[in-house]
This record gives C-alpha cells, sequence and structure tokens, in this order.
C-alpha cells in the first residue's frame, strides 16, 4: 500500500491521477495518496488534463502552470481522493466558515 502524501506538488501532477472541485471563486484540488487539500484562488489547472468526467469553468481567466495554494484542508479519515460529491461539500464548508 501507497504511503499517503501531505500534498503533491504541481510539478508530479502529470503522473498523479487528481481532481478539481471549481467553487465561488476558488479551485480545491485533491491528488490520489494526498492527505490534503489544495485551494487556490480562481480557477487553476496546473497541469494537462486528460480525463473530465464533467467539468463547468465558471467564466472569467484560467491561470495555467504551478500554483501555491492559498490554503491547504486535511481530508477527513476514509475520504476517497475521488469522491467529487464529498469534496464539493468540503468545499462548500471551507468557504463559508471564511465568510
Amino acid at each position: 500500500m501507497p504511503t499517503p502524501r501531505s500534498l503533491t506538488s504541481s510539478a508530479q501532477l502529470s503522473t498523479t491521477p487528481h481532481v478539481r472541485i471549481y467553487h465561488r471563486g476558488h479551485t480545491f484540488r485533491l491528488a490520489k495518496g494526498d492527505m490534503l487539500i489544495a485551494v487556490f484562488r480562481g480557477t487553476v489547472i496546473e497541469q494537462h488534463r486528460h480525463l473530465i468526467i464533467h467539468d463547468h469553468l465558471p467564466p472569467g481567466p484560467v491561470t495555467e502552470g504551478p500554483q501555491t495554494p492559498i490554503a491547504i484542508i486535511p481530508t477527513p479519515p476514509g475520504h476517497h481522493w475521488a469522491d467529487t460529491k464529498a469534496m464539493h461539500t468540503i468545499a462548500h464548508h471551507w468557504l463559508n466558515n471564511l465568510l
């Protein structure tokens, strides 16, 4: 079993499966094996995207290339990296607590 990582760097994303949620002006990214969700301001795409199941990008500019997260959120125990519904809930709660 692979050892969980805290946070995958932008440079490693091209070889690591990951999901993104775009919600209320922020991008939330979780890579397989990570224990932390990276949060970016705006619409951020750090590497090439190959498999898109559902995508709805907000209007406005898209930031490409490596970025530094503005925050990191710990994943709840047992969270599966590809559970986009749970990740959307995490993003929603984080943004509500921010305001």
